[in-house]
C-alpha cells in the first residue's frame, strides 16, 4: 500500500516538474547572485542550493525557490 502511494505521488511531481537533476558545481558567491545564472535559475526559483561548511562554524549558505535561507 505504502508502496503505492510512493509511486502515485512521484508521478505526480514528475508530470507537473519533471526531472529532477543534481549538479555538484564549485562557483563563487559572487558568480551566483550576479549576471546570467542569477537570472534565470536564482529569480526563477528553478534551482536549490547548499553551500559546503559546517553549519555554526562556517559561513554558509543555502538556495531554495530563489530565497536565502
Amino acid at each position: 500500500m505504502r508502496n503505492e502511494v510512493y509511486q502515485k505521488y512521484q508521478e505526480k511531481i514528475l508530470q507537473s516538474h519533471g526531472n529532477p537533476q543534481y549538479a555538484k558545481v564549485h562557483m563563487k558567491l559572487k558568480d551566483i547572485i550576479e549576471g546570467d545564472f542569477f537570472n534565470q535559475y536564482i529569480k526563477t526559483g528553478t534551482i536549490s542550493m547548499l553551500s559546503e561548511g559546517r553549519p555554526g562554524l562556517d559561513n554558509t549558505y543555502s538556495l531554495h525557490d530563489g530565497m536565502s535561507k
